[in-house]
């Protein structure tokens, strides 16, 4: 969540390679955050490009969250 509020917008690869993790290790939650439309994701071919859902109650809490937590550490 983190690492898509820094970048905007990444596909699965690049944010797995962000986070540390593997593509599969990646996507699980990456789907469950979009079934709960915290993330919305497109699809271009085979690629799954994930960003905030900017029109989402849940997703502009946590961004707030996030925000609040970057300018306390």
């Amino acid at each position: 969540m983190k690492i898509l509020l820094g970048k905007g917008q990444l596909n699965t690869t690049e944010l797995a390679q962000e986070a540390g993790s593997n593509y599969v290790n990646t996507l699980k939650p990456l789907k469950k955050l979009q079934n709960e439309g915290i993330l919305e994701q497109r699809l271009y071919g085979k690629t799954r490009l994930s960003r905030f859902n900017e029109h989402s109650p849940k997703a502009n809490a946590i961004i707030d969250v996030l925000q609040v937590w970057e300018q306390q550490t």
